[in-house]
């Protein structure tokens, strides 16, 4: 009786051992989709141009999980694409609120310029007959 329970606990380990490892050595496709499609979103908004930590550490996160994965290690590589999608998240957030103040300053910058230019010009209109005709050119 011992033995044949033996038998059987060691046989159910086995079948355990085997679906586990089975388990990590299939891709893993849930996670390469999503820090696919976070990576190319990346791409497409241009993240590079912006100096955002999360973004350098997608990338290199990306680039050691496709390593890993052309290795056929994938139970190795889930963390990397975990962290790559993780920290491309991040880094979108981190990205727009970057474009957004730029935009700000931008348009602060725009209107200064557009006051001045209208201050000159008003300037240029009740001043006008003692400008001399090159430097009536310039203002022009």
């Amino acid at each position: 009786m011992k033995k044949r329970s033996l038998t059987f606990f060691v046989g159910i380990c086995s079948i355990l051992a085997c679906c586990l490892y089975t388990g990590c050595s299939s891709a893993p496709e849930v996670q390469m989709e999503a820090a696919s499609l976070a990576i190319n979103e990346l791409n497409t908004i241009e993240a590079g141009e912006y100096n955002v930590e999360a973004v350098k550490d997608a990338y290199a996160a990306w680039a050691t999980a496709q390593k890993l994965l052309a290795e056929k290690k994938y139970g190795e590589s889930k963390p990397y694409l975990i962290k790559a999608k993780t920290q491309a998240d991040l880094g979108l957030r981190q990205v727009k609120t970057a474009r957004e103040l730029k935009k700000r300053e931008t348009e602060s910058w725009i209107a200064t310029v557009d006051n001045r230019l209208q201050s000159l010009k008003t300037d240029y209109q009740n001043r006008s007959a003692i400008y001399k005709p090159e430097q009536k050119q310039q203002i022009e």
